[in-house]
């Protein structure tokens, strides 16, 4: 009795098991198994329960396929059916000619896309005022000392006085200097 109840559960097919079918359909017509892709594609898209991008790719390899083994008619149905999902399909330039003919009949059959509606425009944005943030003026009260121009004052009277330092200092002048820049005498 455990032993059928296992074996239903493993062979009842589940939506991931589908889309692997899907991926398994793919897979066989790349590898140019085009008899495989649609028996294997035909029985993914036999569930019900099978996704709806899963359908349209197993629909677009499908049509591929037969398309792929010459037969026209088959590859019209299967172009037409995926065309009902995503009337917007289309197939590269690259693609065989074969394919290109059968999309193009499917095409022809169900008529022009619908439109797709186009969107409202947008409220146009809401007026903005632009705001300038200004500093306020100096109060009258500020210390001076937390002002720059005691320390602009500050910084010259440095530089004065190292300026008449350097023009006074009496200990550069007790000997002439070394090497050949002259003498310390004067005209």
């Amino acid at each position: 009795m455990l032993a059928l109840v296992i074996c239903v559960a493993l062979s009842s097919p589940s939506a991931g098991d589908e889309a692997g079918a899907v991926s398994a359909g793919v897979a066989a017509y790349y590898s140019l198994d085009f008899a495989g892709a649609i028996a294997t594609l035909a029985a993914a898209l036999r569930n019900p329960e099978l996704s709806a991008a899963d359908r349209r790719e197993a629909l677009a390899f499908l049509g591929r396929a037969y398309a792929s083994v010459r037969e026209a008619e088959k590859a019209t149905r299967a172009f037409a059916d995926l065309l009902a999902l995503e009337p917007t399909f289309a197939v590269s330039e690259t693609e065989s000619p074969l394919i290109q003919e059968a999309l193009a009949r499917a095409q022809a059959a169900a008529g022009p896309p619908m439109p797709t509606p186009t969107p409202a425009p947008a409220a146009p944005p809401a007026q903005t005022r632009e705001t300038t943030v200004v500093a306020p003026p100096p109060d009258a009260a500020t210390p001076f000392w937390q002002s720059s121009l005691p320390w602009a004052i500050v910084g010259v009277a440095v530089i004065v006085a190292g300026g008449v330092l350097a023009l006074t200092r009496p200990w550069a002048h007790d000997a002439p200097p070394a090497g050949s820049l002259g003498t310390w005498s004067l005209p």
